[in-house]
């Protein structure tokens, strides 16, 4: 993988065919279960000349890069915001399930794109997209638990193994969505399953999380 300049130097206003580059190549990531996407796919998708990803990103990974940056740093925005609520650690967790899962119908491809930075042999690359997005995730996780743990309303889990669990749990489905006509009376990851989705893994951690009433 060969990104130019700074791995993470992403602006914060693009021109506005940057963005709609980055529009499109989520468009199309959103379309697929694997990140194939194309100069050519992008330029279709965008209606702009393909040269331009070079211009603005330096590569069609820069772009791929530059995508993971603008749409995880939502994800984190979100998980510290709910860090912070006024509200208890159980309904954080809630919560927090709730959205992951729903950031996955948002953004099919995120987690798609976090391994495929990560392995991409680019040691800087994926330190730095650690430290962006999984360090942050992991921590305000960390925060919750131990928080739930203190008032005496989670046992202590192992809040790494929670966070690998957790996030391969909510991403899973959306992995395997080719399968899901053959597997369950839905022709693909509809409302109705998004929904039963949530309240089944939520059923699931927080069982697992939640001190046992007395007796």
């Amino acid at each position: 993988m060969a990104i130019e300049g700074d791995v993470l130097a992403v602006k914060d206003k693009l021109a506005p065919s940057a963005n709609a580059l980055l529009d499109a190549a989520a468009r199309v990531l959103a379309k697929r279960s694997a990140i194939d996407v194309s100069l050519n796919d992008i330029s279709q998708e965008s209606g702009l000349n393909s040269a331009l990803v070079k211009y603005y990103f330096g590569s069609k990974d820069g772009l791929l890069l530059a995508l993971f940056s603008r749409d995880s740093a939502k994800a984190v925005a979100e998980m510290n915001h709910l860090v912070a609520a006024p509200m208890s650690p159980e309904a954080k967790i809630r919560i927090h399930i709730s959205g992951a899962i729903n950031t996955y119908v948002r953004t099919p491809y995120l987690n798609r794109l976090f391994h495929y930075l990560i392995d991409g042999g680019n040691e800087a690359v994926a330190s730095s997209i650690s430290q962006q997005f999984g360090r942050p995730i992991l921590d305000a996780q960390r925060a919750i638990l131990a928080e739930g743990a203190r008032i005496g309303l989670f046992l202590r889990l192992d809040a790494e193994m929670l966070y690998f669990s957790l996030t391969g749990a909510c991403d899973f489905i959306f992995s395997s969505a080719g399968a899901i006509p053959a597997l369950t009376e839905e022709p693909g990851i509809t409302d109705p399953l998004r929904k039963r989705y949530i309240a089944h893994v939520t059923d699931v951690f927080m069982t697992a999380l939640l001190v046992p009433p007395a007796g």
